[in-house]
């Protein structure tokens, strides 16, 4: 799918981001160090920061140009995200959770929400709460919440920082195997050069809020 963002931001800090880039891969890399502003590349993307200066396009739409006064709400963009903190509901169950962004409404078949759970390994905790869960099994739900509700793309922000040692490379190939199944390509942010090395099919170095190298990882 063709993504294309263009997008000048500044923060209330005085931090600036200033990045133009484009991918027609079906897995797109950003790395770079804290503080490079590749969170808040993602935030744009999802629709979720306003007062930018944007032209960001998902295929074939141009779902926000700040000079035409486009701006899509983010559950119109049809993406899945998955921050670095799982930003779950405490109130509901691991369940719950789980099928709460799933438009697909579908029981059975490849990626249904309950072959997600198994594959996750979250399975056996699907009638817990989220406090009952640990950092790694909250990541793991919202990663898989994220999947049930990507019809575009899906995104992910340090997806599988928490997530225990002995899971984390076999999770990540299956969002590789998720993504190349389904047809729903991938932006993710990640420190993790095993996972840039895993995943990239176009890659982004960004620093000091700006590019510094593509396809270089």
């Amino acid at each position: 799918m063709h993504l294309q963002i263009e997008c000048e931001f500044q923060h209330a800090d005085g931090f600036e981001l200033s990045v133009q880039m484009t991918s027609e891969a079906r897995m797109t890399v950003v790395t770079g160090p804290s503080g490079s502003g590749k969170s808040t590349l993602l935030m744009l993307l999802a629709g979720l920061l306003a007062g930018a200066r944007q032209r960001i396009q998902l295929g074939d739409e141009v779902v926000a140009n700040s000079l035409a006064g486009v701006h899509w709400p983010p559950q119109r963009r049809g993406l899945g995200v998955a921050f670095q903190e799982p930003r779950l509901f405490p109130h509901l169950s691991v369940r719950r959770n789980l099928t709460y962004g799933d438009w697909r409404r579908t029981a059975e078949g490849m990626h249904s929400w309950s072959e997600i759970a198994r594959r996750l390994e979250i399975e056996p905790l699907l009638d817990k709460r989220v406090g009952q869960l640990s950092g790694g099994q909250q990541q793991r739900l919202a990663l898989g919440r994220a999947m049930l509700a990507a019809r575009t793309m899906l995104v992910l922000d340090e997806p599988l920082t928490h997530v225990e040692t002995g899971l984390r490379m076999g999770i990540a190939s299956w969002i590789d195997e998720f993504s190349r199944e389904s047809a729903i390509p991938v932006l993710a942010v990640t420190h993790n050069e095993s996972l840039v090395a895993h995943w990239a099919g176009s890659c982004f170095r960004m620093d000091c809020g700006r590019l510094v190298a593509t396809n270089a990882c």
